[in-house]
């Protein structure tokens, strides 16, 4: 203990009777991983050293919490306080940063290890100068998902999250599955028949032009065979 810090502790003795110290306050989290959809688990564990054992507060943003507490005495005298947070696992704990307080003392631990299964799978579409497909597939998910990608039933790429499809690619359903340990997730995309349907424009519009320049032709024949009045 510095001499400021005794000197200081020694006024307030003689004040209140009074003065406990805090030598540290460590905030860690558990050795296992969070998992959503289970029940009450260990979210963070502040661990206080001083003279006596800490009151030790949480701040949750105001979510609902238990704490269970033990105080174990040093063979040197000094009192450890263990305090383990727990929570309900919700998604929304992923990044969120919960405080231990013990008087003017703090820890903060931000939430990193809340695992949870893919959510909220989605297809991004981008066609190429060469009118090809790039697919790429996203999704929320810690452990970060791997992706498979599927035309119906068949495996066409697995391991990466886009994919690109030639100008002349099957139609069909074509499948993003996002996976983690915890679960699967996937989204759809129909492709139709681009090209048959590029070809189909151009003999339309060919046989507009053709009936277009006709009807033109005819048009002019028919008004110079009129008799002049």
């Amino acid at each position: 203990m510095s001499l400021l810090l005794q000197l200081l502790c020694v006024a307030l003795f003689l004040h209140v009777r009074h003065c406990q110290v805090i030598e540290d306050v460590h905030v860690i989290p558990p050795p296992e991983p969070i998992l959503v959809g289970r029940l009450e688990q260990t979210v963070a564990i502040c661990i206080v050293r001083a003279d006596e054992p800490a009151a030790i507060k949480w701040r949750t943003r105001d979510l609902p919490y238990k704490v269970e507490e033990k105080n174990i005495r040093h063979e040197s005298g000094i009192f450890i306080t263990w305090s383990e947070l727990k929570m309900i696992p919700e998604r929304r704990l992923h990044g969120m940063e919960v405080t231990c307080a013990v008087q003017q003392h703090e820890g903060t631990l931000t939430v990193q290890n809340i695992h949870f299964a893919p959510e909220m799978v989605n297809i991004d579409v981008l066609e190429n100068a060469d009118e090809s497909l790039q697919l790429s597939c996203h999704s929320e998910a810690n452990p970060p998902a791997e992706y498979i990608w599927k035309r119906g039933d068949q495996v066409i790429k697995s391991g990466v999250p886009s994919v690109t499809l030639p100008k002349e690619a099957e139609p069909g359903l074509y499948k993003c599955e996002a996976k983690n340990y915890l679960g699967v997730n996937a989204a759809n995309l129909q492709i139709v028949e681009r090209k048959q349907h590029r070809s189909t424009m151009k003999d339309s519009l060919s046989w507009t032009i053709i009936l277009g320049v006709t009807v033109l032709f005819f048009s002019r024949y028919f008004f110079r065979s009129l008799p002049m009045v």
